[in-house]
């Protein structure tokens, strides 16, 4: 069974519109889906996201390095969790091509 990681996007302390078509994506490939937000306080994108459809689970990677969005910082953070999953999967847009 696979087990797919969404790394998902904030933007002003929400949920990015974004993920929840890679969310979708995630549901064409099959198996457990879990959300992993990255930054300071991330409390409300996270009930949001716990809410999209076929999320099994939201994890939360709450730190101050992480206020601001730097590859530099998220790469290491993503790259242990990935270890347990699968499929790792970004949306297609400029925040997922950096990191």
């Amino acid at each position: 069974m696979s087990k797919i990681l969404i790394i998902g996007e904030l933007a002003d302390g929400k949920l990015n519109l974004g993920v929840s078509k890679v969310v979708a994506a995630a549901t064409g490939i099959g198996g457990d889906i879990v959300i992993a937000l990255l930054g300071k306080d991330v409390g409300a994108a996270a009930e949001t996201a716990a809410k999209l459809d076929g999320v099994s689970k939201v994890l939360k990677l709450e730190r101050a390095e992480n206020e601001h969005v730097l590859a530099a910082t998220y790469a290491p953070q993503i790259a242990e969790l990935a270890k347990d999953y699968t499929h790792v999967l970004f949306a297609g847009n400029a925040f997922g091509k950096d990191v």
